[in-house]
């Protein structure tokens, strides 16, 4: 009869081949990570691990996608009878690097987000709390954040009227700006979706600040303006994303906000913040309209 270890070794398993993410031929690497896994009993249960399994899975599919159109390019020419030996030499000095490479980004970023969140959980006993689902499904962690969505305007027509380069141009000047400005208020660029960024922190003041930042520097960097929305409650954390009612608030006030605009409901606006002005605003999806801040950079 199996023990609890190797039955939840089984279901990761059985998780990661129905997602195409491992074959039958890694059943024993599959059962050698769960072994050590299980050695840190604190840390890895079965809930934790289904999380980073998909984590894990993103962030994989990401960067092999990214790798894989570099190789598409290296070896569109390469004839039929010399492709997989060329594949295997190239995927041989490629994987060392991107080990390598991985490895040292994820140390770091690992240790950064993981005193900020400890520091900020000391700070605030409402922050990363625990709260129990009820005993049925595992605990969810709940922290309450300050959520910011910066998005560039008329990147639509943008993407319509310009070429594959210009298109990718954006994207990147997007990324290293909102990057910039998220290490330098130490706050955390979540998700990334194309032509915006959500912004989190347990810092409501922080928070603010790093948006207000991000659409002038998107503003000044970019072909185009930016707009955002904050907002600020209970969000859901889990395998690497953010979920919950303040970051679907945050994305519909980003949608209402103007150029150079940034909207921010009544309730994440911080302690001593006054903003430009006040009006009311119905996001996307409510029935009701919500008082909101009118901040421009």
């Amino acid at each position: 009869m199996k023990n609890d270890q190797e039955a939840i070794r089984d279901r990761i398993y059985e998780l990661a081949r129905s997602i195409g993410l491992v074959g039958d031929a890694q059943l024993g690497q599959i059962a050698d990570l769960a072994a050590r896994a299980s050695q840190l009993n604190d840390f890895m249960d079965e809930h934790a691990l289904v999380g980073l399994l998909q984590a894990y899975g993103r962030a994989v599919d990401r960067i092999a996608s990214a790798e894989a159109l570099v190789a598409a390019r290296h070896l569109a020419d390469v004839p039929d009878e010399a492709f997989e030996a060329t594949l295997d030499a190239w995927l041989a000095d490629v994987l060392p690097l991107a080990v390598d490479t991985f490895a040292l980004i994820h140390a770091r970023r690992l240790e950064q987000l993981v005193r900020r969140r400890t520091q900020a959980a000391a700070a605030s006993a409402a922050t990363a709390s625990a709260v129990s689902t009820g005993g049925a499904t595992p605990d969810l962690e709940f922290a309450d954040l300050a959520v910011g969505m910066v998005d560039l305007r008329g990147s639509t027509g943008f993407m319509l009227d310009q070429k594959p380069e210009a298109i990718c141009a954006l994207v990147d000047e997007l990324y290293f700006a909102v990057g910039q400005v998220a290490a330098q208020h130490e706050v955390h660029a979540g998700k990334f979706l194309g032509d915006g960024v959500l912004f989190f922190s347990a810092d409501p003041d922080r928070l603010l600040d790093a948006t207000v930042q991000a659409v002038a520097v998107l503003g000044e960097q970019t072909a185009l303006r930016a707009g955002a929305g904050v907002a600020r409650g209970a969000v859901i954390r889990h395998a690497g994303d953010w979920f919950g009612t303040p970051v679907n608030l945050a994305s519909r006030l980003g949608e209402l906000a103007g150029p150079d605009e940034v909207l921010v409901d009544q309730d994440a606006l911080p302690d001593g913040r006054t903003p430009r002005t006040w009006r009311w605003a119905r996001p996307r999806g409510l029935s009701e309209e919500r008082r909101v801040g009118v901040l421009v950079p």
